[in-house]
């Protein structure tokens, strides 16, 4: 029977842009393909919940002028997982990733499923 561990750790509102402004300043970073737009991410709304989609409001480095972009999941969880290493939130590397809208903001979530007989072997060892 196997035992399965879910944990998830959740970004507000503030923990959410700054996770996001790191990964939109990696991304400007990357060479190649159309970058975006540089500046500081000043809001993050979910566009759609499932798969999670961000728009993400973006001013310019003086100010005056905001743009937006939309950002997939598979950049959110990145900009999240980023974020929980920057942190020291150790997180564990077999386990399944995905992020999820909540009332405050957004979650990575994390589940492990563990294998009867991987505990077997490790007990034997």
């Amino acid at each position: 029977m196997p035992i399965t561990e879910y944990r998830e750790v959740r970004f507000d509102a503030a923990a959410l842009r700054a996770a996001l402004q790191v990964r939109l300043v990696e991304m400007n970073a990357r060479q190649g393909g159309a970058p975006p737009p540089a500046g500081t991410v000043v809001a993050a709304t979910v566009r759609c919940a499932d798969p999670l989609q961000l728009t993400l409001e973006v001013a310019s480095p003086e100010g005056a002028q905001r743009g937006q972009m939309v950002m997939e999941a598979v950049e959110v969880a990145a900009a999240l997982i980023r974020a929980c290493m920057q942190r020291g939130i150790r997180l564990p590397r077999r386990g399944a990733k995905s992020v999820r809208a909540t009332q405050a903001g957004v979650a990575l979530v994390v589940t492990i499923a563990h294998d009867e007989t991987a505990t077997a072997h490790r007990r034997a060892a």
